[in-house]
């Protein structure tokens, strides 16, 4: 079994090796308007086939994405969702295709440090899928859902957490503005994921911890 074809690569690719299609990709003048003139960091093409789709994750970038043919379905959860989500980290690896057996492995990074604590090359990782698990969601955590096809265009704010998934074969180009890391969005959202990770640390460690984390989801569910 072969894996899905996805081609992408996030460096700018289409101003530094393809700028014979830069002609078909036009910049939105709104998006010059709004962020700063000199903000613009990278613009990047990504094909793919039908069954593509990403893990729940987020970008330090102002988005804007643009789908040229196919469509993509997009599910969405603001920055404040983050703490509800049990967000950990994972050893960064790679998946591996071995030409003998014929079959595809995972195989981690020799050179992370073991310590997640200490070492800056772990992956955050949420293990929730809000799209076939929408169940397992806190009540207070609404996903929205938008499907983006050829033709339009969708802003994601930096920051808003986002799974991707092709509902056909697509083409899509998106332009990275660098976000304001001065912001009080930024900050906050430090703030609300180390407080998340400090919280799910202490209830796997103390059932008392995880009976009153538990609590406080259920206390935010019925506010809202």
């Amino acid at each position: 079994q072969f894996g899905v074809a996805y081609m992408s690569q996030q460096d700018d690719v289409l101003r530094r090796e393809l700028p014979e299609l830069l002609s078909d990709v036009r910049e939105l003048g709104l998006a010059r308007e709004v962020f700063d003139e000199n903000a613009l960091d990278a613009v990047n093409l990504w094909v793919g086939a039908g069954r593509a789709e990403s893990a729940l994750h987020k970008d330090h970038y102002e988005n804007i994405y643009c789908v040229v043919l196919g469509a993509k379905q997009f599910m969405l959860l603001p920055p404040s969702d983050a703490p509800f989500l049990r967000e950990q980290r994972a050893r960064p690896a790679t998946y591996r295709f071995h030409h003998t057996s014929r079959e595809w492995h995972v195989e981690l990074d020799e050179d992370c440090e073991s310590d997640e604590r200490t070492a800056r090359q772990w992956v955050p990782w949420i293990e929730t899928d809000i799209d076939r698990e929408p169940e397992s969601l806190p009540r207070c955590v609404r996903p929205l859902r938008v499907i983006v096809r050829a033709g339009d265009a969708l802003y994601l704010p930096a920051l808003w957490l986002h799974r991707v998934a092709h509902c056909e074969p697509t083409i899509a180009v998106n332009f990275w503005y660098d976000m304001d890391f001065h912001a009080p969005l930024y900050v906050f959202s430090r703030f609300l994921r180390a407080a998340a990770r400090n919280l799910s640390e202490r209830s796997d460690s103390d059932p008392d911890e995880r009976r009153d984390s538990d609590a406080f989801d259920e206390k935010v569910d019925d506010d809202t």
